[in-house]
């Protein structure tokens, strides 16, 4: 099953920046340059914007990404812009339960 504290635990565990993320994520709180290019899919720019921390990473927080964040708020400027203008993971569930029938969810 899946679990928000599971995905932040693995973010740590490859070193990565948990409460940006995290506010991402959850309220499509903007990011620095780095995690933005990164979810953008700018590979290049990830690389120039990151910290020295960041740069040892890279694969490792890449691969979290690909493994645990939800697909609607990765992959291109459009998405990430997308995601944070919906208000993140919050919004994102209340807007697609506002679209479910309700006779659908109670079966």
């Amino acid at each position: 099953m899946f679990s928000l504290k599971t995905m932040y635990e693995a973010l740590a565990d490859v070193g990565g920046d948990v409460d940006t993320v995290q506010m991402y994520l959850e309220n499509g709180t903007p990011m620095g340059g780095f995690y933005t290019a990164l979810f953008e899919n700018n590979l290049a720019r990830a690389v120039i914007t990151a910290d020295s921390h960041n740069k040892h990473k890279l694969i490792a927080i890449t691969q979290w990404l690909l493994w645990y964040a939800p697909t609607a708020c990765y992959g291109s400027p459009e998405k990430v812009h997308n995601w944070m203008y919906k208000g993140g993971y919050k919004q994102w569930n209340t807007l697609i339960k506002s679209l479910v029938d309700s006779k659908e969810v109670s079966a």
